[in-house]
């Protein structure tokens, strides 16, 4: 997909509003989580017990999954689960020029605050 449309992001959380303000505290907790694990998964030093987590887990053998967690290779990992606005932005752009959903500005639908909150919970 990425030699056909270049950087993209098709993979990423949305919620309705009601929600995030409902249940705010439990996905705070629940994205600081989920940062910790990915910083855990990332960092280099534990790339090998993370391999073989993530082959244990798909049933495969450890060099079956070794193109995971590479350097260079962060896919759609961005920093503690940011979103790049401007990939998002050009995806939806993309889609748009393909006659897949109408021309829109995803600005006003992005909404990070409470991944930021749990960032900043392990940042102390």
């Amino acid at each position: 997909m990425k030699d056909a449309l270049g950087d993209s992001a098709f993979l990423f959380w949305a919620a309705k509003k009601d929600l995030l303000e409902k249940r705010r505290a439990v996905l705070v907790d629940f994205f600081e989580d989920y940062i910790r694990a990915q910083r855990w998964f990332m960092d280099p030093k534990n790339r090998q017990e993370a391999l073989e987590l993530i082959a244990k887990f798909a049933k495969q053998p450890v060099k079956n999954v070794e193109y995971e967690l590479q350097e260079g290779t962060t896919y759609y990992r961005e920093k503690d689960l940011r979103l790049n606005h401007g990939t998002l932005q050009r995806t939806a752009d993309e889609l748009a020029a393909l006659g897949m959903m109408k021309k829109m500005d995803v600005k006003p639908y992005i909404d990070e605050s409470i991944i930021v909150e749990a960032a900043k919970r392990l940042n102390r």
